[in-house]
């Protein structure tokens, strides 16, 4: 009959471990998936004890016991393993009555992996330690010795809520009581177990849902120009073709929407336009040298090479204002009033034509 004193150990033992179940990864993806639950290993062996302890071999060295264990890596499970166990008399002291427990941690050679392939047979080492009452009643014998074992064993999974596992022990003793004045005991011990395993097993975490990339919107392209019309004077002093410094900052707004954000620019037309005071044929000329500044003054501020920049002058030839209207106005009373009034006359414009992506 099982001792006491073990059965009141194992139920301690999985009391006390079974809450901490609830805090165990439950869900993996499903090839990484693996069943990491507590178990509970309720099992029977039989002792092939050291030839120094007297006890038969033959018949009635018997062990039972069970164990709580968790898997806790891809490689290792840790065990809580106890066991009673009775070693009939052979010409020796008398009957031995052994309870005791070990911590196992139980190696696997290849553990498997995924919800497609977990199960079958799986071996393992067993390296572990503990301690074992040796009782012999005969010669009033009760120490508790350390005990050490290590071993084989395999675990085959046949079905989500049960695995059969069988494993050979060595087990060194070393006999704390001295019994029959042996420095230890060495032990073979060889068992076979039902494992449980402990609550709903992990589920298999839902596969990611892969959204479809967007299909890209087509780019539209539409033409565009943009005019600028710039005041001869503001980009040259009266009668000249020489750029000032407003000037210059005046063309430098052309640069910027030449080299703008989504805007490929193709041509750039630019026309010179003067006053009708003076010579028709001076004021056409004027009017191709103002554009042709212009032009030069574009191009070297860097813009792209493929932009074609195109010049003209007509003279006076597209008058704003003309010297009547200026007389109607009574802005022509002297020279000054009427170069004045006639100011919008002089000028260059600019069309920039290309492409805008929306």
């Amino acid at each position: 009959m099982m001792k006491k004193q073990t059965v009141m150990a194992v139920l301690v033992a999985a009391t006390a471990a079974t809450p901490i179940a609830a805090f165990g990864e439950k869900s993996y993806q499903a090839d990484e998936w693996r069943d990491n639950r507590w178990y509970i290993t309720p099992f029977g062996g039989y002792v092939f004890s050291d030839d120094d302890r007297k006890a038969a071999d033959d018949e009635g060295s018997w062990q039972v016991g069970a164990a709580i264990g968790k898997p806790v890596s891809e490689k290792w499970n840790l065990e809580l393993r106890g066991f009673y166990e009775e070693l009939d008399e052979d010409n020796g002291p008398g009957k031995y009555e052994n309870w005791g427990m070990t911590l196992d941690g139980h190696w696997y050679f290849l553990r498997n992996r995924g919800v497609n392939d977990w199960g079958g047979f799986q071996p393992y080492l067993i390296l572990g330690a503990g301690f074992m009452q040796d009782k012999v009643d005969d010669i009033d014998k009760d120490d508790y010795s350390f005990i050490a074992n290590g071993g084989l064993g395999v675990n085959w999974a046949f079905s989500n809520w049960g695995r059969l596992v069988a494993d050979a022990r060595y087990r060194w003793d070393d006999n704390s009581g001295d019994i029959l004045d042996e420095d230890d005991f060495q032990d073979v011990v060889v068992s076979l177990g039902l494992q449980i395993p402990l609550g709903a097993a992990p589920v298999v975490a839902a596969a990611p849902v892969v959204m479809p990339e967007p299909e890209p919107q087509p780019v539209v392209v539409e033409p565009v120009q943009h005019s600028f019309e710039l005041s001869a004077d503001a980009l040259f002093s009266f009668d000249s073709s020489e750029l000032t410094a407003l000037g210059r900052s005046r063309i430098d707004e052309i640069v910027k929407t030449v080299r703008g954000t989504g805007f490929t620019a193709n041509s750039v037309e630019i026309t010179g336009h003067t006053d009708p005071l003076g010579p028709e044929a001076y004021n056409q000329t004027l009017s191709e040298q103002r554009a042709e500044v212009v032009r030069d003054y574009l191009v070297s501020q860097d813009i792209p090479s493929t932009v074609e920049v195109t010049t003209r002058g007509v003279g006076e030839a597209q008058p704003k204002v003309t010297v009547e209207e200026c007389r109607a106005r009574g802005e022509a009373r002297t020279k000054s009033a009427l170069i004045a009034c006639l100011a919008p006359n002089r000028r260059v414009e600019a069309v920039v034509s290309g492409t805008q992506a929306r």
